[in-house]
């Protein structure tokens, strides 16, 4: 069993089993001083010229979508490239910091990071299904109670 961001890797391939869990959207995390805090959503045209603080694009190729939704959106983002971090911890400090600006998935919220606002991204259709993986021929019944287990919730 495996958990994934994305069944796509595995959608065509007839040995393997998946579903969906959860369907996760993407928030702007900014620092609570900033003047795009005061609005309840935040239009992606907004973060034209905004120093952006996201996860390596090596190690979650994922977030070039958000370069892409703001490509699409008519401007070229501004991505601080110094830095190399894919931990959520570390880029919500870097933005309370002031730093710049992120892009994460919205279960970051329950972390109550001190200092940073989390806002909906008018113009950003982007979200991540989480799915568990499972080999076909697998004929477990600690398999199958486990995925009733996670079906049922």
């Amino acid at each position: 069993v495996v958990f994934h961001r994305s069944t796509k890797p595995y959608e065509g391939d007839a040995d393997l089993l998946f579903c969906p869990l959860i369907q996760e959207t993407f928030l702007l995390i900014l620092p609570e001083y900033h003047p795009l805090a005061n609005l309840a959503e935040v239009p992606i045209t907004a973060l034209q010229g905004e120093s952006l603080v996201l996860p390596d694009l090596n190690v979650l190729p994922f977030y070039s979508q958000v370069l892409q939704a703001c490509q699409t959106a008519g401007f070229e983002p501004k991505i601080d490239q110094t830095i190399r971090s894919g931990g959520i911890v570390t880029l919500l400090s870097l933005v309370a910091a002031g730093v710049g600006l992120s892009v994460l998935p919205s279960h970051v919220q329950v972390l109550h990071r001190e200092g940073v606002v989390y806002r909906p991204i008018a113009g950003l259709d982007l979200c991540r299904h989480i799915a568990v993986v499972w080999r076909k021929d697998t004929v477990s019944s600690v398999l199958q109670n486990f995925l009733s287990a996670i079906q049922s919730t």
